[in-house]
């Protein structure tokens, strides 16, 4: 489509799209699909996330973020195994790349936000002292554990799946030897019972290898819960030295 407006000379300077996620809960498939179709569509495409919780702390958390160049070319592929996986080098930090963003404001806009200050009826915003981080330090415990609990599920499957294959890997030699030795004794003039039709036999079964796709985008989010609760703890003992000078005490 943007291209079909930039050859009639319609404005077309589409930079790529935008979520809101609380806590920077965004990695899920159908994020990723979503900008990988954005980036295949338009190499420049990014992914602008806001988040509204960290706002209404007093940060104003609006990322952008791209799939990286060896995650397109793992993506581009049909196997999301984790032989794939290993083959790419991928890890789950190599997902996306963060874009930095720098805000500018107009003339305009300074001039007013100039008058407004001047004119003193900027209304002062106490929240950003408030000490009390408990209700975003909770919810995002409460994610934390939502996604350790899922990625350990995950987990369980992935060794079951290892433990069928090396099952089936330990049958099949078995059964190997024995037809060896088998034939060897035919070829003795030994008689020997007929031949099973291995194909038909369960160790012969093709075991379909798990996805390790979901593993990784969890992975990943789990590291941006535990990068999130550093950064809340290290804002809150900022806020309670600055009180603690404020007041004329020392804050233990």
């Amino acid at each position: 489509m943007m291209r079909h407006l930039r050859t009639v000379n319609v404005d077309s300077n589409d930079v790529g799209w935008y979520i809101s996620a609380n806590l920077g809960t965004f990695l899920n498939s159908n994020t990723v699909i979503e900008q990988y179709n954005h980036q295949v569509a338009i190499s420049t495409s990014v992914l602008v996330v806001y988040d509204p919780l960290k706002v209404k702390q007093g940060t104003l958390a609006l990322k952008a973020y791209r799939l990286t160049t060896n995650f397109m070319k793992w993506f581009k592929g049909t196997s999301r195994t984790q032989e794939s996986i290993t083959k790419a080098a991928l890890s789950f930090t190599d997902i996306f790349e963060e874009i930095p963003i720098k805000i500018h404001n107009s003339s305009i806009v300074n001039a007013f936000l100039f008058e407004i200050e001047d004119s003193g009826r900027i209304a002062l915003d106490y929240e950003r002292l408030d000490l009390s981080i408990g209700p975003y330090l909770e919810k995002n415990m409460e994610l934390l554990i939502e996604y350790l609990d899922d990625l350990s599920g995950d987990q369980h499957k992935f060794f079951a799946y290892l433990r069928n294959l090396r099952w089936q890997q330990s049958q099949q030699a078995t059964l190997l030897e024995k037809r060896s030795a088998d034939q060897a004794r035919k070829l003795a003039g030994e008689e020997v019972p007929e031949e099973e039709d291995l194909s038909q036999n369960p160790a012969f079964k093709t075991v379909t290898s798990p996805s390790r796709f979901e593993s990784l985008l969890m992975t990943k989010q789990v590291n941006n819960y535990c990068e999130q609760l550093n950064q809340f703890v290290g804002q809150s003992f900022t806020k309670l030295f600055l009180l603690g000078e404020l007041s004329g005490k020392r804050t233990v």
